[in-house]
């Protein structure tokens, strides 16, 4: 907690423990090599090397500086700093042993944005609920018979994306054969798909025997045309028919159950304009920054001019 603290002050360290974070901090950040750098740490390395000047930081400054460097890994805390970081960690009392002060170094945190940090990802939808929700009920399925493994209908029990129509049990892909009439010059080796209108379709592995359940598609006639959806199929999900729109939890940006506690809107422009739809969250979005020194030894931001990122709007390009 600071008192009074300028109206220009921004806290440069991660010291607080009551936030959330989509997508980490990473390592390679400017942020965590300028930081290192300041506490003595070769930037790129991580290796320790010696300080000039870290013992004259500001105190509030040097406890900020060594909680959110723990965070990154306690192995960079240095030895010198650590019962200077008990200090303020453990509670203090009065001579009548009533606690006065719970200390402001929480331990427990330390580590925490070890391996947090995320590179080339869609982030579609984020959410967080009350109490525990499962898989299956995110996927919009009716019962939990489709939680269970043993199941054809498992959730899980879908196709790796290297199947192809060839992996369907009433597909079969063979070697063509070379004429027995007619001109008897070889032909160019080709494929021969042959499809059996009578044998139920499955997906299958042909190697391995192993069955697949989803997706759910029409069966194919001998022409290797999409007829009717074999009978007493299960779709995916909340799917009520092959090709039908799915409006499962995990997919629907308007949820708004009694138990979601959070539901980050990304249907905005930019990043300066994300929210959360419950109201109960505040959102900042981080950009990557640097720390450096001011004239007073003091540990600050770099004044950056942060320009918001903007949000895909399409939805052909979204991640569902």
């Amino acid at each position: 907690m600071i008192i009074n603290p300028s109206d220009n002050y921004e806290n440069p360290f991660f010291d607080y423990n009551n936030f959330a974070t989509i997508g980490g901090i990473s390592l390679e950040s400017s942020y965590a090599k300028t930081l290192f750098n300041l506490a003595g740490f070769n930037p790129i390395t991580k290796e320790e090397r010696l300080s000039a000047v870290i013992d004259d930081y500001n105190e509030f400054d040097k406890l900020g500086l060594m909680d959110t460097i723990a965070k990154f890994g306690i192995q960079y805390l240095f030895e010198q700093y650590i019962d200077f970081v008990n200090e303020y960690e453990s509670p203090r009392f009065d001579d009548s042993e009533n606690k006065i002060y719970n200390g402001v170094i929480n331990k427990k945190f330390f580590n925490s944005f070890q391996n947090t940090d995320l590179y080339d990802v869609d982030i579609s939808l984020t959410k967080m609920y009350n109490g525990v929700v499962n898989m299956w009920e995110h996927l919009g399925f009716s019962s939990s018979i489709y939680d269970n493994p043993n199941e054809d209908v498992y959730w899980k029990n879908i196709i790796p994306k290297t199947f192809t129509f060839g992996n369907l049990t009433n597909v079969q892909i063979q070697d063509g054969q070379d004429p027995i009439s007619g001109s008897m010059i070889p032909r160019t080796s080709y494929k021969e798909i042959i499809i059996d209108e009578d044998i139920i379709q499955r997906w299958e592995d042909g190697y391995s025997g192993k069955k697949y359940y989803y997706p759910i598609l029409p069966k194919l006639n001998k022409f290797g045309m999409f007829t009717e959806v074999e009978p007493d199929t299960t779709f995916f999900g909340s799917k009520t028919t092959w090709d039908g729109e799915d409006d499962a939890p995990i997919t629907d940006k308007d949820e708004m159950k009694g138990n979601l506690i959070l539901n980050i809107d990304f249907q905005e422009r930019t990043t300066d304009d994300i929210f959360d739809k419950t109201n109960i969250f505040d959102l900042i979005y981080n950009q990557d920054f640097q720390v450096e020194l001011d004239e007073n030894l003091r540990i600050k931001k770099s004044t950056i001019q942060n320009i918001p990122d903007p949000i895909e709007q399409l939805n052909n390009e979204q991640a569902f």
